[in-house]
């Protein structure tokens, strides 16, 4: 597989890995940070949606691996490529997931088992909530 060069604005869930660091210009001004947390390889939607977690992290530039690296994600969705589609986000990196015990809605079901889906103006929200 060729190496991928960032920025990339995905059309397709295709193309993402689980790591993977969208960049959030926040309304402040400062970035903001989504991380791919699972991702679905075959069946439907397996090439539009995909789980992202909010990074604990406001910066004046967009984040990078160095930045992120040992951060623990606070909440995760399940949402589709619409944020990079119609929400102009951009794929700056990748880091490795930090395991945060948060269930997937592509490998975790069952009684008790609580899960969320954002529609992609959600998942830019969460992260302009965030506290600097």
């Amino acid at each position: 597989m060729a190496a991928r060069e960032f920025p990339l604005s995905p059309r397709t869930t295709a193309v993402l890995e689980v790591g993977d660091l969208v960049a959030v210009r926040r309304d402040d001004g400062r970035w903001g940070c989504l991380q791919v947390t699972d991702l679905k390889r075959t069946g439907t939607g397996s090439r539009t949606s995909l789980m992202v977690g909010v990074l604990p992290w406001v910066g004046e530039a967009p984040p990078t691996m160095e930045v992120v690296r040992d951060l623990k994600i606070t909440e995760q969705g399940l949402t589709g490529v619409e944020i990079f589609t119609r929400g102009g986000l951009d794929v700056v990196g990748a880091a490795p997931v930090v395991d945060h015990g948060l269930p997937s809605n592509f490998s975790e079901h069952g009684i008790g088992v609580t899960v969320h889906v954002w529609g992609w103006r959600t998942a830019i929200e969460k992260v302009n909530a965030l506290e600097p």
